[in-house]
C-alpha cells in the first residue's frame, strides 16, 4: 500500500471533471492523486495530432461561446486556442442525396423552428410531466400536425408530405446529438446547454487537448507524480467495509483497490468514470452497494453514443463551401463474419460532415455518427464503415465532382465498445417525469457524497449542461470545492497551513 498523507485525496479518472477537482483541490493545498486506467490523460477527450493537425476524436465542441466556463474562466484558464464557428448548412435528401435549395431550406426551417420554439417555451417550465414522452412520439406528431396544415389550405398531398418526411429527418438529425435512440430520448428537458441556447456552438479549432495541458499546467499535476496511469480500480469500499485499517489510530474512510493489487486509502474520493461505466458496473464496484437513490440515479439515465469517422485525403477535392452538412443513410454497416444478433433498423440514420479543411486548410473531413448507425458501426469492418461514407460523401459534398480520389488514411472511433467508457455522454431518458423531477433524481443526485466521503464529478451530474465538456469541467470543480470545505469542517490541515472557516481559496 503507498505511503500517502493522512489527507490525500483520491480522484478516479484523468479525464476533465477528474483533473477539474484534482486542480481544485491542489491549488487549495490539499494532497490529490489521481488514478487513471487508461495509459493517457484527458479521458473522452482525445486530440490525435499524428496527421499533423489536431484531430479531436473524442469531445470537441464549445456549446454556445456566450461565457462558456470553457472560454472565461481564468481559474483556470481552460481552452485559449482558436475557434471556428460557421452558420452555413447543407441538407441532402435521403437515397437521392439532392441537395435542397435555398428557398426549401427556408420554408422547412421556418416550421422546424416553429416547433422548435414552441416547444422551448413548454419547456422553460420544467414542470410539464406531459412531456415526458419520447422524441420520436413528440415529433413526428408536429410534424404531421404541419403537414395536415398544408393539405388543409393548399389540399397538396406531395407537398404535405414531403414538408412531414424533411422535418422529421430535421428532428431525428437534431435528436440524434443527444446521443439516444429518437425513440427513447424525452423531450421534457432541451438537450442544449443553457450556454447553448443563446450563442452559437464552435469548434475548438486547436483541439481540446488544449484544455487537458491547460489544467496540468495550472495545477502543478504531472503523470508519474499525483496522475498514477494503467490504475484501473476494481473495488471502492467505504463506510463498514473498511474493518482492519492499516492506521488504526486515523482510520480511513474509502479504501480502493486497482486490478494491480495496488490498495489506497484516504478520507475522500472523488469517482469521475462515466454514466456508461457506472451502470455496467457500479453493482461489483462499491462495497457496500450504493444506496437504492443512487442506483436509481445511474439506472435512470442513458448513455448515448456518438462516434467519428476521420477521413484524410491527399488533396481536397469536394466543392461544397458549406462548413456543416447533414446526410442520410439506409442501411447499417456489415462485418465479415455477420455480427451475431441484429441492431435496431431506421428509415434513415442521419450523419453530420464537419469540413476540417475550414479549420486547418489539412484536406480532412469528419463526419460525426450517431447512436443507432455508431453502435453497428464500432463491431463491423472497418472497410465497410469507410466504403459507406465515403461513398455518401462523393454523393452529396462531391456531387458533380471528377476524379474523386479514396482517403487514403482513417480514423475510427470506438467510445461504445472502450471498456472504460461505455458511452459517449448521458442523456435524459423518457420515464423521469417532468425535468425538474427527472433533475432530482438523476443529476441532483450525484451532487450529494455517498456517506459522506463517496462523491461524483462527470458531464452525467452536471443539472444543467449534461453531455457537454464545460458541464463536466464545472462538476470536476463543484466537487473539489465540497471537499476543501468539507476539510474545513473537519479543522485538518490542508498541505502546509490551516484553512479558517470563511478562508477563500
Amino acid at each position: 500500500m503507498p505511503d500517502l498523507p493522512q489527507r490525500t485525496v483520491i480522484v478516479i479518472g484523468a479525464g476533465i471533471s477528474g483533473l477539474a477537482a484534482a486542480v481544485r483541490l491542489k491549488t487549495a493545498g490539499v494532497d490529490v492523486v489521481v488514478l487513471e486506467a487508461r495509459d493517457r490523460v484527458g479521458g473522452r477527450i482525445l486530440t490525435d495530432d499524428s496527421w499533423g493537425v489536431p484531430i479531436d476524436l473524442g469531445g470537441s465542441w464549445v456549446h454556445g461561446t456566450d461565457n462558456n466556463p470553457l472560454l472565461v474562466s481564468r481559474d483556470p484558464p481552460l481552452y485559449t486556442g482558436r475557434l471556428f464557428t460557421d452558420q452555413s448548412y447543407a441538407y441532402y435528401r435521403p437515397k437521392t442525396f439532392i441537395p435542397t435549395s435555398l428557398f426549401e431550406m427556408t420554408r422547412y426551417y421556418l416550421n422546424f423552428t416553429a416547433i422548435e420554439s414552441r416547444l422551448s417555451a413548454r419547456q422553460s417550465s420544467h414542470d410539464d410531466s406531459s412531456l415526458d414522452v419520447s422524441a420520436e412520439e413528440f415529433y413526428r406528431t408536429e410534424s404531421a400536425a404541419v403537414g395536415n396544415r398544408m393539405r388543409r389550405w393548399w389540399r397538396g398531398e406531395s407537398a404535405a408530405r414531403d414538408m412531414e418526411d424533411v422535418l422529421m429527418n430535421l428532428f431525428h438529425a437534431t435528436i440524434s446529438a443527444s446521443g439516444g435512440d429518437p425513440e427513447a430520448v424525452s423531450v421534457s428537458a432541451d438537450w442544449n446547454s443553457f450556454y447553448q441556447k443563446r450563442t452559437l456552438d464552435a469548434i475548438a479549432a486547436d483541439g481540446m487537448g488544449t484544455v487537458i495541458q491547460n489544467l496540468m499546467r495550472y495545477g502543478d499535476l504531472a503523470v508519474g507524480r499525483n496522475i498514477l496511469l494503467e490504475k484501473a480500480v476494481t473495488r471502492i469500499q467505504y463506510g463498514d467495509a473498511l474493518a482492519g485499517s492499516s492506521n488504526p489510530s486515523s482510520p480511513p474512510k474509502v479504501r480502493i483497490t486497482c486490478t494491480d493489487g495496488t490498495v489506497f486509502e484516504s478520507r475522500h474520493v472523488v469517482v469521475t468514470v462515466p454514466i456508461g461505466v457506472l451502470k455496467a458496473h457500479h453493482k461489483t464496484l462499491f462495497d457496500p452497494v450504493l444506496p437504492p437513490k443512487v442506483v436509481g440515479a445511474i439506472d435512470g439515465l442513458g448513455a448515448g453514443l456518438l462516434d467519428k469517422v476521420v477521413l484524410r485525403f491527399e488533396r481536397k477535392w469536394w466543392k461544397s463551401t458549406t462548413a456543416f452538412s447533414s446526410f442520410f443513410l439506409d442501411e447499417l454497416p456489415t462485418s465479415t463474419p455477420p455480427i451475431p444478433g441484429s441492431f435496431k433498423k431506421y428509415p434513415h440514420y442521419p450523419f453530420y460532415i464537419v469540413d476540417i479543411s475550414k479549420v486547418s486548410d489539412a484536406p480532412v473531413l469528419a463526419v460525426l455518427c450517431y447512436r443507432l448507425w455508431a453502435e453497428a458501426a464500432e463491431v463491423a469492418h472497418p472497410e465497410s464503415v469507410v466504403n459507406m461514407i465515403f461513398d455518401a460523401l462523393k454523393k452529396t459534398i462531391g456531387r458533380g465532382v471528377e476524379d474523386v480520389p479514396r482517403p487514403f488514411d482513417y480514423k475510427i472511433t470506438k467510445w461504445f465498445t472502450d471498456p472504460y467508457s461505455l458511452c459517449s455522454y448521458s442523456y435524459l431518458p423518457t420515464g423521469l417525469g417532468s425535468f425538474s423531477t427527472a433533475q432530482d433524481r438523476t443529476f441532483r443526485t450525484f451532487q450529494t457524497p455517498v456517506a459522506g466521503v463517496v462523491g461524483f464529478a462527470g458531464e452525467h451530474t452536471s443539472e444543467m449542461d449534461w453531455s457537454s465538456i464545460h458541464g463536466a469541467w464545472m462538476s470536476g470543480d463543484r466537487e473539489g470545492r465540497r471537499i476543501v470545505a468539507a476539510l474545513v469542517g473537519e479543522g485538518s490541515k490542508v498541505g502546509d497551513r490551516r484553512l479558517m472557516d470563511g478562508e477563500k481559496l
